[in-house]
């Protein structure tokens, strides 16, 4: 183990001993979040991931949290097309990844809580899944998970991969680390050219870099039954005539702006309501009283349907993994985490139900679905309240620009479609078969 490793481990160590103690009595206090700690330490994991005899190959995709799941669902149906019997098992960092996870792609991957990156953590964790590919979506690139499975034998790939501006500057104050770090790696399957460009400016080897376009162009409307959605409509008192701004995965310092710029918006259209998803739920109480301060009546998600209707103006999502199917309700959406530096969200989801997208000017996570959006008519950057007042009022006053820009939407994501086999074939080029190989981790 080399020096930057050694530092590295140490730290990390460090921190992790710092935490077991509250974590540990976090465990026996709250029932809840066993499983979540058990699983992150490596103490247990869910007797479905374990290894099973006959199942090849055994790959292992780690997704962050919920935007990366959406990615692993149509790498999962692109992969289970070309490696017919093979077994899939999908981590995720965050509990609302893993609520997300298993209730889209639960019938494809076992799912469970990725460990932290701490050696014997990721040790026990190899040794029970047997993986014989990692997949690392998006830029997950941790050292001590890249290197003991590459001692254990497995082949790694980094799929669906970007790099923001923000990520090069900080990894470049680690190059000897990060060299390391990425020669684990056998192939990134980059989402464009600039993106491949950072990585290798990191570090990664420039012979096994590839660039395959993003994935997320690839995500399709679940099976969601037209009752099901007419449900959420019925469930928020809304008629077609009514129009909604969802306002998904906002962050602090945006809800304030946007419920200001509700209330101007108000004033030409009163019977509008406005739908807030803050990106963390637990801010939902926090959201409540800034809406209460500007004078709004709300209601939480949670509290309606089952006979409670809504009489407010402004309803506030506190329930995860629902916002998808809550863009299917709305005549505009402003996307979150762009008014502020955060790097956006996602914005094609919305535009996969072909809504008009707003968002701020901080998109450099999505730069690449920005200028497609926008390139239709799809999208358009706001940079201040105003902005968001005059485009909402926009759209609202003029319903052929709004369906117009929806059917934008729809159709330059089917345009753009078809990275997720290209990735898919990247893993498959991992793939050896190796029927007398033994099952034994190699540590």
């Amino acid at each position: 183990m080399n020096l930057p490793y050694l530092a590295y481990n140490s730290l990390v160590s460090g921190i992790f001993a710092s935490l077991l103690p509250p974590a540990l009595l976090i465990r026996w206090a709250r029932r809840d979040m066993r499983s979540f700690i058990d699983q992150r330490l490596g103490l247990k994991c869910p007797p479905a991931v374990r290894v099973k005899p006959g199942l090849e190959p055994r790959i292992w995709i780690h997704a962050v949290s919920v935007g990366e799941v959406a990615v692993a669902e149509v790498l999962m149906d692109a992969l289970l097309q070309h490696l017919c019997g093979s077994r899939l098992v999908l981590s995720t960092s965050t509990r609302q990844g893993l609520m997300v996870a298993r209730r889209r792609v639960g019938k494809m991957a076992d799912c469970f809580y990725a460990p932290l990156d701490v050696i014997p953590a990721v040790r026990r964790v190899l040794a029970a899944v047997q993986p014989q590919i990692l997949v690392c979506l998006e830029t997950e690139l941790w050292p001590n998970l890249l290197a003991e499975t590459r001692k254990f034998g497995a082949r790694i790939a980094v799929v669906n991969g970007r790099l923001s501006l923000r990520s090069v500057g900080r990894y470049r104050k680690m190059i000897p680390m990060m060299r390391r770090v990425l020669e684990n790696v056998d192939l990134f399957s980059m989402v464009s050219r600039e993106d491949a460009l950072r990585i290798e400016s990191i570090g990664a080897p420039g012979a096994r870099i590839h660039v395959n376009g993003n994935a997320k162009f690839d995500i399709r409307l679940p099976a969601i039954p037209s009752r099901v959605i007419e449900a959420i409509r019925q469930r928020y008192g809304l008629e077609a005539r009514d129009m909604v701004l969802v306002a998904g995965s906002t962050r602090q310092g945006e809800e304030k702006v946007v419920l200001e710029a509700f209330r101007k918006i108000s004033r030409r259209f009163p019977g509008a309501v406005l739908v807030i998803a803050p990106r963390h739920v637990e801010r939902a109480s926090q959201v409540s009283r800034w809406a209460a301060e500007k004078g709004f009546a709300f209601q939480l998600h949670s509290a309606l349907g089952d006979g409670r209707k809504r009489q407010a103006k402004v309803i506030i999502v506190d329930t995860m993994g629902d916002l998808f199917q809550i863009y299917s309700t709305a005549t505009v959406v402003f996307c979150g985490g762009s008014l502020v530096p955060l790097g956006g969200q996602n914005i094609l989801e919305p535009a996969a139900w072909g809504k008009p997208v707003l968002y701020g000017p901080y998109m450099d996570d999505f730069i690449e679905a920005r200028a497609v959006l926008e390139g239709c008519g799809a999208g358009q950057s706001v940079a201040t309240e105003d902005d968001l007042v005059r485009k909402v009022l926009e759209i609202f006053d003029d319903p052929v620009l709004a369906r117009s820009m929806g059917r934008a939407a729809r159709q330059v994501l089917s345009v753009h479609q078809g990275a997720a086999a290209r990735h898919a074939d990247v893993i498959r080029s991992l793939w050896q078969p190796t029927p007398d190989r033994s099952l034994q981790g190699k540590f």
